[in-house]
């Protein structure tokens, strides 16, 4: 079952699945992540990503200064100093510059880069795994796609049945006639002068 921590060590959640995630959202026009779905996803990322970081350190470091176990395997001591700590320290660069949903923008890229960086972190836990690291966390979840906008048969289908739909309106509203309510008859002033 995909899911991410959401503690420190027992609890795990699956994603939320929100408006807007299928290929066409729920208004007219085409599906595109809102800010907060973007931040959601970089925050399942990193979660993932320190939870991850934090079982190589506890296999293979006596303290937080970075000692090496006595018997540390030289190839994983390798992983993780040439390939996990320079993406975890790119990842969290890029964490912190967009902690803000004015740099989560739909269109901004943003959604991209986290598929990349779940992308690459997902290649160094198999590696890891391949060389016997022993992890408990659950599997990351997988790269998704989001709707690409620059998709012109898509924009031009949406923008199709837009047009279409509201020529229907227009259209409606000319050929119904419209139903004339008769006004309702003046009833006599109560108020007399004098």
């Amino acid at each position: 079952m995909n899911g991410r921590w959401t503690g420190h060590v027992a609890t795990r959640s699956v994603r939320p699945i929100s408006a807007g995630r299928g290929r066409w959202s729920t208004t007219v026009g085409i599906g595109i992540h809102s800010s907060q779905e973007i931040e959601e996803e970089a925050d399942a990322l990193h979660t993932d990503m320190m939870t991850f970081g934090k079982e190589m350190r506890d296999q293979l470091f006596l303290d937080s200064f970075d000692q090496p176990r006595p018997d540390a395997d030289p190839d994983k001591l390798k992983l993780y100093h040439e390939v996990w700590r320079p993406l975890m320290n790119e990842w969290l660069e890029f964490h912190e510059q967009h902690a803000h949903w004015w740099s989560n923008l739909p269109l901004s890229g943003a959604w991209d880069k986290i598929q990349e960086y779940r992308q690459r972190f997902i290649a160094v836990r198999d590696k890891a795994k391949e060389m016997k690291f022993k992890l408990i966390s659950p599997e990351p979840l997988k790269p998704h796609e989001d709707p690409k906008v620059t998709d012109v048969g898509d924009m031009l289908k949406g923008i199709t049945y837009a047009a279409l739909a509201i020529g229907g309106v227009v259209l409606a509203a000319k050929l119904i006639p419209r139903a004339q309510v008769p006004s309702a008859p003046s009833l006599p002033s109560t108020h007399s002068l004098g």
